[in-house]
């Protein structure tokens, strides 16, 4: 099999973004901007150190016919076949590569492709959970609530349905503790019975702190849909007032 090589590349400028937690909104708050941590020189890390974490069988595969490159310049060197068998969408963009790929003499080994390097949008992290799944390797959990909506942004666009269940699974075990989260990324997704679920956990807490709960999840779906919610869980609070008073 021919083997397939990384051109040389520049490295990508890298940032970091820790989830936020539900806090209420206030006028200062959305106007003014957190300041620069003073230690993001010595915390910043860059391709080499972000796939020491990587599995090997990912990165350095003597086999590998093609090259995905994450958003952080981080090169994956992979399998067409096992890509092109767990999702149609990776599928489709291998057959895309070969389709602009112009005629060159015949290769010694006429069965030999090399697709060369294809970027994908997705961050090395992303990217080596989803081909966790795509590859016999081990699976860890999502470490955080924000790593688990980009592995399921990710595990939606390539079609990858195995995942897609097992994420859903994972989504429900953060109610209550982070209903709204969870509500906003299950309407985001479609997912109604994981919704519907939410909406019930955000019960626990008053109409007033509801109002008041922001998340940067509410970012990613209509006001119309947020205002719902709104409405549902001050229906549910009237008639369960309405119901001790009659008893």
């Amino acid at each position: 099999m021919a083997k397939c090589t990384s051109p040389k590349h520049g490295a990508a400028k890298h940032g970091s973004s820790n989830a936020k937690k539900a806090r209420p909104v206030s006028i200062v708050t959305s106007i003014l901007e957190p300041p620069p941590s003073p230690n993001l020189a010595a915390t910043h890390t860059g391709p080499e150190s972000i796939a020491d974490s990587i599995p090997s069988e990912l990165l350095e595969s003597p086999t590998a016919d093609v090259i995905l490159r994450s958003s952080d310049a981080v090169d994956f060197r992979l399998h067409s076949a096992l890509l092109s068998l767990a999702s149609p969408v990776f599928r489709q963009m291998l057959e895309d590569r070969l389709a602009e790929r112009t005629p060159g003499p015949p290769a010694k080994d006429s069965t030999a492709v090399c697709y060369g390097v294809i970027f994908v949008p997705e961050d090395s992290a992303t990217l080596a959970a989803l081909l966790s799944h795509v590859y016999p390797l081990t699976r860890p959990s999502p470490p955080s609530f924000s790593a688990l909506k980009s592995l399921l942004a990710a595990a939606y666009k390539y079609d990858i349905a195995p995942l897609i269940s097992s994420l859903r699974l994972a989504l429900l075990s953060y109610l209550p503790s982070d209903a709204l989260r969870v509500f906003a990324v299950a309407h985001r997704f479609n997912l109604p019975a994981i919704r519907a679920a939410a909406a019930k956990a955000l019960l626990r807490i008053s109409y007033q702190e509801l109002r008041h709960r922001y998340v940067e999840e509410l970012e990613e779906i209509p006001a119309a849909d947020y205002f719902r919610l709104l409405v549902y869980h001050d229906q549910c609070g009237q008639a369960a007032a309405a119901c001790v008073l009659t008893h």
